[in-house]
């Protein structure tokens, strides 16, 4: 699947402490990022029944990005997360409805820059 691309507005200032608003990603579009190196960015994505799939691909363009996926925080990270990939270059993680932890609602990815990088979430 593919996102829509956020309005390239920066985000919102966070009204918790500690924690970073999600951009939206709808299905259809592709939305590129950057995130600076040892950083994270924040996005979004509602799935609204248990029949749906939810695939989530991290196109490097420069640098290494790794996603980190969750429906319970709503910035999931290295310590704090449901799925992950974080092989070299680029990675995709791939629910079904049959995986114990996938539920209808909002999921919450987190794209992490092990260098400065720029990418594509499709």
């Amino acid at each position: 699947a593919s996102f829509v691309e956020p309005s390239g507005e920066p985000p919102p200032k966070s009204k918790v402490e500690g924690k970073t608003p999600a951009l939206p990603l709808m299905s259809g579009k592709v939305c590129r990022g950057h995130v600076a190196q040892f950083a994270y960015q924040y996005y979004k994505v509602v799935v609204p029944t248990k029949s749906m799939t939810l695939n989530v691909t991290v196109e490097a363009l420069s640098g290494d990005p790794d996603i980190f996926v969750c429906n319970r925080n709503t910035n999931p990270n290295q310590k704090h997360h449901t799925w992950s990939s974080a092989g070299m270059g680029s990675d995709e993680v791939y629910l079904e409805p049959g995986d114990a932890n996938f539920y209808p609602g909002a999921f919450y990815i987190g794209i992490y820059g092990a260098y400065d990088t720029e990418y594509n979430v499709l």
